[in-house]
């Protein structure tokens, strides 16, 4: 069984923008599933549709990646 999942979250995982950047994207009928165009963010998708921006295909990366970050005492930061 194949996973869905929400079509701004799928570009958001595929690294192309934001989750919220996304949905700005669908509302400016940027976006195409199988080249029909996408007219709301929570439509579904699997990993096997063909999904575009412009003339961009946008795919999910195989691999994921994950950053350490050792803070020194004191030391402030944010996001």
């Amino acid at each position: 069984m194949q996973n869905k999942m929400r079509i701004a979250k799928f570009i958001a995982n595929a690294g192309y923008c934001s989750r919220r950047e996304a949905e700005k994207l669908i509302e400016e009928k940027l976006v195409k599933i199988n080249d029909n165009l996408c007219l709301h963010p929570s439509d579904t998708v699997t990993e096997n549709d063909k999904i575009s921006i412009g003339k961009k295909i946008i795919r999910l990366s195989e691999t994921n990646k994950l950053w350490k970050l050792y803070k020194p005492i004191k030391y402030n930061c944010s996001t």
